[in-house]
């Protein structure tokens, strides 16, 4: 035992470099102390001490494996974006006069409307069939999302995993609607098919972090085979 406390730091600092090393550390040591507090206690005190222990540490190591298992899907999802290419540049504002911003601008909250009407009508058709949804939780990205490196904002509507988004950005001193899509969300995964103000067309595919609160990943503009790497916060 005077071996274990004088070695405590080394393992301590190992313990930190590995969640999982620090989990095995935190079970040791409540062992240790459940050893120390309880050994004189009755034999019914020492079984419930066991069975709320082992409850705890059970928790403890499911919410761990879980967070390092999406922690691990995310590292390897961003090593796969590559570095990021060259963005659609700025200047294509200028290829459109105001009219024709505006004329693009209200075809794309059209095309917003569209998509949000047969959302609504999947979800109507969901509901007087009787069948019954999956129990699957499904995370909610409904609201305004921001990305903070361009100042942009992009507003979500959902129903159940389907999803519709509007992109607004800023172009000839006013707020416009610069892109629609629409896409779906399994898990943390989101995948997104979106046209621009300027007629491109493009995939987003995007993870969420732990929390939900984050959205990252890239977009691929189609018709100019440009890849911008995205994140998001709300």
């Amino acid at each position: 035992m005077d071996e274990f406390f004088r070695s405590a730091p080394q393992i301590i600092e190992a313990a930190a470099k590995n969640p999982l090393g620090l989990t095995a550390l935190v079970i040791l040591s409540f062992s240790v102390l459940a050893l120390l507090f309880f050994r004189d206690a009755t034999e019914l005190t020492r079984v419930v001490i066991y069975v709320l222990t082992g409850v705890a540490i059970l928790t403890l190591v499911t919410v761990v494996f879980v967070m390092t298992t999406i922690q691990t899907e995310l590292s390897d999802f961003r090593e796969t974006l590559g570095p990021a290419k060259t963005p659609v540049s700025d200047s294509q504002t200028a290829e459109l006069s105001k009219d024709e911003l505006l004329a693009n601008q209200k075809a794309l909250q059209t095309q917003l409307e569209e998509m949000k009407r047969k959302m609504e009508e999947k979800e109507t058709a969901i509901v007087n069939s009787g069948v019954s949804r999956s129990a699957k939780i499904i995370t909610n990205l409904s609201g305004v999302w921001h990305d903070r490196n361009t100042g942009g904002s992009y507003t979500f509507s959902q129903s159940g995993s389907d999803i519709a988004f509007e992109e607004h950005s800023t172009a000839f001193g006013m707020d416009v609607v610069s892109a629609t899509g629409s896409g779906t969300i399994s898990g943390h995964k989101v995948e997104l098919n979106y046209t621009t103000l300027f007629n491109t067309n493009g995939k987003a595919s995007m993870l969420l972090s732990p929390n939900n609160e984050i959205m990252s990943g890239s977009s691929h503009d189609l018709t100019s085979g440009a890849m911008i790497q995205i994140t998001l916060s709300r």
